[in-house]
């Protein structure tokens, strides 16, 4: 199944940490290293990837790295809407 045919993000259970983790593993990085710059340790980086394995559907890092990349940009959107503030169109970060 691919990135774009999986169901839409839960982003209930897609918390800041999460999201932190995820950003460490759509820019490649490994376990280790993605534990490293969280300040975290390598079994809570474990936890969180296994956790989101679950959320995602995906199995493997490169695919979870892709599914983020594809849907960050809703989950930001998401908390910005849940904190009454709004993106403007076509911005794909604050200040665009």
């Amino acid at each position: 199944m691919s990135v774009q045919e999986r169901e839409p993000i839960d982003r209930d259970r897609t918390t800041f940490a999460r999201a932190r983790v995820l950003r460490e593993i759509e820019a490649r990085r490994t376990v280790r290293q993605a534990a490293e710059s969280l300040q975290m340790s390598y079994h809570g980086a474990r936890s969180q990837i296994d956790a989101l394995k679950g959320i995602t559907g995906c199995q493997d890092l490169r695919e979870m790295g892709r599914w983020w990349e594809t849907n960050a940009p809703l989950w930001l959107a998401w908390c910005a809407e849940q904190a009454g503030l709004a993106m403007k169109e076509g911005a794909r970060k604050w200040g665009d």
